[in-house]
């Protein structure tokens, strides 16, 4: 797990952002485990959705 300073965390947990091309969703994963909001998600490869959607229930 990265370790980032408490004035970081608080600033991302204001943060709403996109996941365009999302892949698996280690990048979004990776952001809510710091408090940012993810409004939305997409891949077209469908190889990559069903791992991202097993990853997020």
């Amino acid at each position: 797990m990265i370790d980032i300073k408490e004035e970081y965390k608080s600033k991302l947990k204001s943060i709403p952002f996109i996941d365009l091309f999302c892949g698996i969703g280690g990048f979004r994963l990776a952001l809510e485990s710091f408090g940012a909001n993810c409004l939305f998600s997409i891949d077209n490869n469908k190889q990559e959705k069903l791992p991202i959607c097993s990853n997020l229930k």
